[in-house]
């Protein structure tokens, strides 16, 4: 749990500065930019806590590249939509649903346990999206570091529910900072992505 709000605030505090950064950068140099910082920062940790690097076996590894890239494809396409003016409360909220993705295959794939009130979560999620994805009218690795202790000390399916709640953080920002604007049908799918995501945390 505590894992998982320490990966949301990060997620929602970079989302802002990722709006910024595209906007006026760019998507390409943007996501250099924070995901070489990232590497930087990785490699200067490895250097101090000297992780047991000899027990990843190659399927670990194979698993590890392939992650690697596939979050290279979300971080390229957050920032895209976040360049070509997508409002990043509603961008935030869309994306925040990997959580109910992730709890999804946790279970399936993993075996984890999801009670009712979690994939009544789920529902409320979905829906949620359905709303936000209307029309408008008009990530740091620190966060992805905690993300993944909290995997590895807990739930898989808890950690990604409860870092998903992170689109409260630029939802508000973005109203505030770059005067945004939602129809009421897209603040009510971002109210239900949230509240949706909650419950599958708290199940």
């Amino acid at each position: 749990m505590v894992y998982g709000l320490i990966a949301a605030a990060g997620w929602g505090a970079s989302a802002i500065a990722a709006t910024n950064a595209a906007r006026r950068a760019g998507t390409y140099i943007a996501v250099l930019s924070s995901q070489g910082t990232g590497v930087v920062v990785l490699v200067l940790l490895a250097v101090f806590l000297h992780p047991p690097l000899g027990a990843v076996s190659a399927p670990a590894a194979l698993g590890l590249v392939g992650a690697g890239l596939l979050g290279l494809v979300g971080y390229l396409t957050f920032y895209r939509a976040l360049e070509y003016g997508g409002a990043v409360g509603m961008v935030s909220a869309i994306s925040a649903t990997y959580g109910g993705i992730t709890t999804l295959l946790a279970v399936i794939v993993l075996g984890e346990h999801l009670s009712g009130f979690g994939w009544a979560g789920v529902v409320l999620a979905v829906v949620g999206v359905a709303l936000a994805s209307a029309r408008s009218s008009g990530t740091t690795e620190a966060p992805l570091l905690a993300f993944a202790r909290g995997g590895q000390s807990g739930q898989v399916a808890l950690t990604a529910a409860v870092s998903s709640i992170f689109p409260a953080i630029p939802l508000v920002a973005g109203l505030v900072m770059f005067g945004e604007r939602l129809r009421q049908r897209q603040l009510l799918g971002v109210i239900l992505i949230i509240a949706g995501l909650v419950m599958i945390g708290l199940a």
